[in-house]
């Protein structure tokens, strides 16, 4: 556990600080996947997080058995579909990364002769996979789930599968479709689907330029993990905080470069760099003619999930009365994150309701007074966002491991606009 604490002082400066955020997690784990069916090597950068090392490590090991997908898959079309049987003893262990899981499922399933576990965290196996196992098996996959049906782990047999149309949940992730749209390419007939009425839509947007071989080529730095420091300049005043390597929202593959659009309209603004990069200033006297004013700020959030820890904690340290509306997928990501925010924003005397998937608050000062373990529920978003309360208490007790999921840097970033941790022993 870490203890964080704020030193005062740093949103007077006039000095700008350097912040470094780590490349898209989301756009490495579709490069990973992407590369290994084209019969391309891993792309040179890559984020140094848990869940891009993970997927890196499983497609590594289905090389060795595997060297050259393409080749592979034109021996078994010129045979006339008959194959070998590959059994992969070790398996595979996805650790705490949905993401992978869920698309290398997909992968493996889709590779005829394959034989193999694919095993995850605890954690991980609460997490539901029904819908897209029941998909893959449709198209003619083999697989067993082993402890519990719908959810990891699982024994998987790769077939040539069929292809068709996908009738899959839309409500609870757009990674299952992301998944299919993948591997597609490897089936006998290509993928059917819709959009409409899909949660976490620009994902899927993602993945498929990606999928097309006119995509992109490079991964981009993280909006998503941007976000956070956003949310630092929303609570605290810090002013020129520049962060090297974000592209406009309009040039980028990930939806949550809305996050301009969001903390813009809260008084955080973004200066757009020459060659790449961001400069976030603060208007204070809109942030306190937004929260003066006691209006009600609503947003509506289906297609950014991601987003809502920063967006919440940090309007809701900043008493701006809002509502974020369909939110109800947050129940399902690494924690219920609805819970965990109402739960540890709760401690500080701050209110949030979940009602009919809308995160409501009602505005309220809060009580700051003592220093407050917030449990994060292993969960690299909450411990994020709920590290910016420290700016308001004494000190907050954070779970600083689960940030190597997605940005193992967070806390040494953090630091350098004040916010001052050390361990607990």
């Amino acid at each position: 556990m870490l203890e964080v604490r704020y030193e005062t002082g740093r949103d007077k400066a006039d000095d700008s600080v350097r912040i470094e955020v780590p490349l898209s997690k989301s756009m490495a784990a579709r490069s990973l996947i992407l590369n290994y069916i084209r019969g391309e090597e891993e792309p040179l950068k890559m984020p140094d997080c848990d869940d891009t090392r993970e997927l890196s490590a499983a497609i590594a090991r289905l090389r060795r058995y595997i060297p050259s997908l393409p080749d592979y898959m034109c021996d078994i079309n010129s045979a006339d579909g008959k194959y070998c049987d590959i059994y992969i003893k070790e398996g595979f262990d996805m650790g705490n990364g949905g993401t992978s899981l869920r698309f290398f499922l997909a992968l493996v399933a889709s590779i005829p002769g394959v034989r193999t576990e694919i095993r995850c965290s605890g954690q991980l196996k609460s997490r539901p996979l029904a819908p897209l196992i029941d998909v893959l098996r449709k198209f003619g996959a083999e697989i067993d789930c082993t402890e519990c049906e719908g959810y990891a782990p699982l024994i998987v047999k790769g077939n040539i599968l069929t292809g068709g149309r996908a009738d899959i949940s839309k409500r609870i992730t757009s990674q299952y479709f992301s998944a299919l749209i993948l591997v597609q390419s490897l089936w006998r007939d290509g993928l059917i689907y819709d959009t409409e009425g899909l949660v976490s839509k620009p994902y899927v947007f993602m993945t498929e330029s990606m999928a097309d071989h006119s995509g992109v080529s490079e991964i981009e730095y993280d909006w998503s993990a941007a976000a956070n420091f956003y949310e630092i300049a929303l609570v605290t005043g810090c002013q020129n905080i520049e962060i090297g390597g974000l592209i406009r929202p309009e040039d980028s593959l990930q939806g949550d470069s809305r996050c301009v659009e969001l903390f813009g309209k809260l008084g955080v603004n973004t200066i757009f760099r020459k060659g790449g990069g961001v400069c976030i200033t603060v208007d204070t006297d809109r942030i306190c003619k937004i929260r003066d004013s006691k209006s009600l700020v609503s947003v509506d959030m289906e297609q950014n999930p991601d987003l809502v820890p920063p967006i919440a904690v940090g309007m809701a340290l900043a008493g701006i009365r809002f509502k974020l509306m369909n939110v109800d997928t947050l129940k399902y990501k690494e924690s219920d994150r609805l819970g965990a925010l109402i739960g540890g924003l709760a401690k500080f005397g701050l209110k949030l309701t979940d009602k009919g998937g809308s995160l409501i608050f009602d505005g309220g000062e809060g009580d700051f007074r003592e220093v407050e373990m917030i449990d994060c529920c292993q969960d690299h978003r909450i411990a994020m966002a709920m590290a910016a309360v420290a700016a308001k208490s004494e000190a907050v007790v954070v779970d600083e491991n689960c940030v190597t999921k997605s940005f193992p840097d967070f806390f040494k970033q953090i630091h350098k606009l004040g916010f001052v941790s050390c361990n607990m022993t």
